[in-house]
């Protein structure tokens, strides 16, 4: 007896947009190794700040530059990471 069920198949746009989310998210995905390497500067960084008097600490630049209009066109990533 032959399967009567029907196969399923997602539509192109659902693949379209999966393939779309994954290249985003693996701009995000930081790896262990990467991690270390971003500690370590950062640390290098305090450390040669907190050495001696008159050291500058730099703060982590922050790039708003204004709040959004409501006619902005186009694709936008916004992340709050404080």
């Amino acid at each position: 007896m032959a399967n009567s069920s029907p196969t399923t198949t997602a539509p192109p746009l659902v693949f379209q947009m999966s393939d779309y989310l994954r290249r985003y998210e693996s701009l995000f995905v930081l790896t262990p190794q990467r991690m270390r390497i971003i500690v370590d500067v950062f640390e290098e960084t305090l450390d040669k700040g907190l050495k001696e008097p008159g050291q500058i600490v730099p703060m982590i630049p922050t790039f708003v530059f204004g709040r959004p209009t409501g006619d902005e066109k186009g694709d936008f990533l916004a992340v709050d990471l404080g």
